[in-house]
């Protein structure tokens, strides 16, 4: 049995702090829409800017938050599916964001020029 130490009352309730994600969760999706939406307005030519893997990893990810937002609201999913779902999102959406040089030099030999 757990029992309930000073420690403990720092940390807000475990059903607040799902209620502050799924919210947040939900806030990034709308501005990755946004985003995703406002960017393709401003590119000619995905290739030619080499900018191809930063929108299909930038898109995958909004799939990923997608899914947990409507199996969230839909579902119910809670607890780990729906973590590992979010870790998933943020983990692509940090590879489209920060891995942009790592896939432009290894795997498609090129630089930013």
């Amino acid at each position: 049995m757990a029992r309930i130490t000073a420690v403990n009352r720092l940390f807000a309730p475990l059903e607040t702090t799902e209620k502050l994600l799924i919210g947040i969760t939900g806030a990034g999706f709308a501005g990755l829409t946004l985003a995703i939406a406002s960017g393709l307005s401003f590119v000619d030519d995905l290739m030619e800017q080499h900018l191809a893997h930063k929108f299909a990893l930038s898109l995958l990810a909004w799939i990923v938050f997608g899914i947990l937002l409507a199996g969230r609201f839909l579902a119910g999913w809670r607890g780990k599916r729906a973590m590992k779902l979010y870790l998933w999102g943020f983990a692509v959406l940090c590879l489209a964001y920060f891995g942009s040089r790592v896939i432009l030099q290894e795997i498609f030999d090129s630089s930013w020029s």
